[in-house]
């Protein structure tokens, strides 16, 4: 049998309702206690007073206020009601209710306390860019609550978060106490009723499969509860390789009933904003562009292969695509270099994720501290596959630099780089260690300081970047062009996954005439699988670029198709074997059969001029760039 104290224990310390129900029991238990007592016959006398209304009546009425006493009582007894009403009332309810009141504010700062919301933001997990997305969010919507769910110390949260948010900010946020992997506490935050919900993980415990179960946990409660309809979910990724698997694979079924499912990569995001959106410096081809008579072409250089680094090249490899550009001349290429210590295993880890696209590009891999000549490689040549393919039709180039960017080779190379008229030099300095990128920012060869053609100088600083901001804004600093990245104020200043933009290129390829027609550009939209929306919104990404050029149809069409060639091959898409080929010509639907699972082999991946022998009817898709163009331009 449990110990009577212990059930007093467990039960008073739980919620209010139990509380409660012990007060009414000490009530109820002591008034009987009394009634009984007044039994005795030296306790109570009937007819002492002609005001009395009975026994029990004048116990309750004394026990609830002394001063109701009655004549028919004895002295003893009143004193032992007046005692045990004191006790009862004044005491025990007094404290009852001060407990109350005291755990509700203790179970408040907690997080332990849910309420009913409707037309509210819901963040999940405390990261680095919670904070970033309150005050995003805040200034979005300013009326609406965000309820953020989380796992850390909800009291300590609170005084960090209050020393950073405006009073206005903190007033419309509200924090649960929670697990993203436990049912009642995803059922707890009525996405059903929400405007949004970003799923961003903890600090210190990004774990992407955690993500995904949480996503799983909310379309199993919005199902549950019939919703009707799909909610927003930005989902933050951080393995490279699992987002990318979610750009081109569709989720399951049930959780694409009730989840409008968006996944983000935070180095992604972030390259993003410097390549595409140039929040800081200039754009990689000039703010004047590189048209078709440019001698121009873009060199991009990434001292560290990591994840920010190969986030920053996949950005260039998928816009830096230009009119000028002559397949057969390696210098009219793009080029995007990386110096890295371990550049040589890096390298065969990347030409491992991105086989068929290395198997189309040329590249080149040296080591700074051997005498060995640089040697350009093109392996279609050398291909049984591919070799039908002919000369090279990619207009990106890969470089691998074994070294330090301190290495004498190296700065030969930097020196070289800068002083050639023919190219738009960016270099990035982005390894995981602040002060080396500090250091080398400022030990650089000189002419990158001075060259016209160094347009700009990238440092990637995590925590802060007070001293390369000093340096870069002194006066007559030789250190002007350098621009510290890292600071992630403005990762929210662009949508995360730009939707909107993509729904306007998919709807001029499907041909809609009417581009007021929202119903219709989105019912277009939901037809799409992930892939294809991919393809219109880095479509539409290349836009600031396109218009800088200022090129004609036909040089255009010809980027276009570059452009798409380069986001195939980067979503583990193949162009087809000369086998293959002689299929798709002898029967049209193989195309079909081979573009999707699980050969993920497009017939279209080749030059633009064996594009117009082998599929001459999408030629017209990338004419449709000139559309885009006047719909999105600013």
């Amino acid at each position: 049998m449990r110990d009577i104290k212990l059930i007093f224990d467990r039960t008073f310390s739980k919620s209010i309702v139990k509380k409660l129900l012990w007060l009414v029991g000490f009530i109820l238990l002591s008034i009987i206690i009394l009634y009984f007592l007044g039994y005795i016959p030296s306790f109570y006398e009937y007819g002492k007073d002609p005001k009395s209304h009975g026994m029990f009546y004048d116990v309750m009425a004394m026990f609830i206020d002394q001063r109701n006493r009655c004549s028919n009582m004895s002295t003893l007894f009143s004193t032992i009601v007046d005692v045990v009403g004191l006790t009862i009332v004044n005491g025990l309810f007094i404290a009852v209710m001060t407990s109350i009141l005291s755990r509700r504010v203790d179970m408040y700062e907690k997080g332990l306390i849910h309420y009913k919301m409707r037309g509210h933001f819901i963040i999940v997990g405390y990261n680095k860019l919670t904070l970033l997305l309150i005050k995003h969010l805040y200034h979005t919507d300013p009326k609406a609550q965000i309820l953020l769910l989380t796992s850390q110390d909800v009291q300590r949260l609170r005084k960090k978060l209050g020393a950073v948010l405006s009073k206005a900010e903190e007033e419309q946020l509200v924090i649960y106490s929670g697990d993203m992997s436990k049912k009642e506490d995803i059922a707890a935050l009525q996405a059903e009723h929400s405007k949004t919900v970003y799923i961003l993980g903890e600090t210190g415990q990004e774990v992407d499969s955690v993500k995904m179960d949480c996503v799983r946990l909310l379309a199993q409660d919005l199902n549950a509860k019939q919703a009707g309809k799909q909610i927003r979910c930005y989902v933050c990724f951080d393995d490279p390789d699992i987002y990318h698997t979610f750009l081109y694979a569709d989720i399951a079924p049930e959780v694409k009933k009730c989840i409008h499912f968006l996944p983000f990569l935070c180095d992604e995001v972030y390259a993003k904003r410097i390549i595409v959106d140039n929040i800081v410096g200039q754009p990689i081809d000039s703010k004047e562009g590189i048209g078709t008579s440019s001698r121009k072409h873009v060199h991009v250089v990434i001292h560290g292969m990591n994840h920010f680094g190969l986030a920053l090249a996949k950005q260039v490899a998928q816009i830096a695509h230009f009119p000028n550009v002559k397949t057969d001349d390696m210098n009219t290429l793009t080029h995007i270099t990386f110096i890295d210590p371990e550049a040589g295993r890096k390298m065969r880890e990347l030409k491992g994720h991105y086989e068929s696209l290395f198997k189309l590009s040329y590249s080149c891999f040296w080591d700074a501290n051997a005498k060995a000549e640089r040697t350009w490689e093109y392996p279609v040549a050398k291909d049984a596959d591919y070799s039908y393919l002919g000369a090279n039709f990619m207009d990106v180039r890969w470089e691998f630099i074994q070294g330090h960017i301190g290495d004498e080779q190296v700065r030969t190379y930097l020196h070289e780089s800068a002083d050639d008229d023919t190219q738009y030099l960016s270099l990035f300095l982005c390894q995981s260690d602040d002060e080396a990128n500090t250091s080398a920012a400022l030990n650089l060869p000189e002419n990158i300081y001075l060259s016209a053609n160094v347009l700009n100088i990238y440092v990637l600083q995590h925590y802060s970047n007070a001293i390369v901001r000093m340096l870069a804004t002194s006066p007559n600093s030789r250190f002007a062009r350098l621009t510290p990245i890292g600071n992630i104020e403005h990762f929210f200043s662009q949508e995360l996954v730009p939707e909107e933009k993509g729904k306007l290129v998919n709807a001029c390829y499907s041909g809609v005439k009417d581009m007021t027609n929202g119903k219709e550009i989105d019912r277009l939209w939901q037809q799409l699988t992930v892939a294809q929306k991919w393809s219109s919104m880095r479509s539409a990404e290349m836009l600031p670029i396109r218009l800088r050029s200022a090129a004609p149809l036909e040089a255009m069409m010809q980027v276009e198709h570059s452009r798409w060639n380069m986001e195939k091959l980067l979503g583990g898409y193949r162009p087809l074997t000369q086998e293959e080929a002689a299929k798709v010509k002898s029967d049209a639907a193989m195309k079909k059969t081979f573009r999707n699972a699980p050969y993920y082999a497009h017939l279209d991946i080749c030059s633009w001029e064996q594009l117009q022998v082998t599929d001459p009817e999408v030629v017209q898709y990338d004419a449709d760039v000139l559309k885009v163009i006047s719909l999105l331009r600013p």
